[in-house]
């Protein structure tokens, strides 16, 4: 079992409190949401931004939560892009990650 670090503290230049908490709760929401939309995207363009978002979700969640050095970012990508919701949550459960509310 491996042990994950530490999650990096995430400061605004005019406040000194630690965003890393909302950093996460954004970076979560917004894959799950994006994975949802890939069951609905029909368009060839429409599905090349949608994978350039996920393919973005996807770093940032990997860095919140520490896993970004066993990443293996276009292959996961492309899992949520693929099953779209069910991806996402297999996406997670790779990881270790519990899913945002």
């Amino acid at each position: 079992m491996s042990v994950k670090p530490e999650r990096p503290e995430i400061h605004l230049s005019n406040k000194p409190y630690d965003f890393s908490d909302w950093f996460v709760e954004k970076a979560m929401h917004g894959l799950k949401h994006l994975s949802q939309t890939v069951d609905y995207v029909k368009s060839e363009e429409g599905a090349y931004h949608l994978r350039a978002a996920v393919t973005y979700q996807v770093a940032m969640v990997a860095m919140v939560h520490g896993f970004e050095e066993t990443l293996d970012l276009q292959d996961d990508a492309m899992l949520i892009m693929s099953e779209g919701y069910i991806g996402y949550q297999k996406f997670l459960k790779k990881y270790g990650v519990k899913e945002a509310g």
